[in-house]
């Protein structure tokens, strides 16, 4: 049965009022938004984070981000390239800076609609009722309940000693996804990072405090040098030709936590 997106009654909110109960973490982490060098260049000519299409799943132009960590993978991640500027460009968020999101979840919704969690989920269960209230808030009471501390969701080590209600099926699916995740062949980080979803354009200043690029990108004039000149944070991975941009995901996210320590937002 194809995953839907809604039925035909209101949405569910047993998942998103458990999370509006949680306790706020005394620090929050950044949002990530991840692109590749081809569209940091329409970025950097836009002054803003704007989406060139619809959105897949949704059908409307969407700025997606993530909460601390980078989970986004493309489709293209495993195919092998020459090309710089297709591999990944991320850009570092303050929260603090970006507009209301319209939507948020506790995972990559793509990631849900593909199917990739179908293992967890009963068949009827669409993606809208495991919407949580749209705002940064909820991701980082999210992350912070499941995980206690930044250091452990770096580490995707959630506390497995949680319970859901019997009654709240959202939960229970969504604590189960989070649990298998660091054991399971099928999921990986997508399923316990939380997903912001923007119907607006993000400016690239003041809201963007650094970006993670290809070497040969962030050294370009036109690329790392707008940024910088922009008073963006530029930090590079090292780039080699036919090589997979999956393969720099690892040297990717360590970059963002160097970043999230220059800034203060290690927690």
């Amino acid at each position: 049965m194809p995953r839907k997106l809604r039925l035909q009654r209101p949405d569910r909110a047993h998942l998103a009022d458990f999370v509006a109960g949680l306790p706020q973490p005394a620090s929050r982490l950044g949002l990530t938004h991840v692109t590749t060098g081809y569209l940091m260049r329409e970025i950097l000519d836009a002054s803003k984070i704007w989406s060139p299409m619809d959105c897949p799943v949704l059908g409307e132009p969407l700025v997606y981000a993530f909460y601390g960590r980078a989970a986004f993978r493309s489709g293209r991640a495993d195919v092998p390239s020459d090309l710089a500027f297709q591999f990944p460009a991320v850009l570092i968020l303050d929260p603090d800076q970006t507009p209301a999101p319209k939507h948020v979840f506790g995972f990559d919704s793509g990631a849900f609609m593909d199917g990739r969690m179908d293992d967890y989920l009963d068949p009827h269960m669409p993606l809208f009722d495991f919407h949580l209230k749209p705002d940064v808030a909820s991701a980082a009471a999210l992350a912070a309940y499941f995980f206690e501390t930044s250091e452990k969701f770096w580490k995707n080590q959630p506390n497995v000693n949680l319970e859901a209600p019997p009654s709240n099926f959202e939960l229970d699916s969504y604590m189960r996804m989070v649990r298998a995740g660091p054991s399971s062949n099928r999921l990986d980080d997508r399923v316990s990072t939380p997903e912001l979803i923007f119907d607006q354009a993000i400016d690239l200043v003041p809201a963007v405090r650094a970006a993670v690029l290809p070497d040969v990108l962030a050294g370009d004039p036109q690329i790392g040098g707008r940024l910088a000149a922009s008073g963006i944070l530029v930090r590079e991975y090292e780039w080699q030709s036919l090589s997979r941009p999956a393969e720099y995901h690892m040297d990717i996210r360590k970059l963002i936590r160097g970043i999230y320590d220059t800034l203060g937002w290690s927690g």
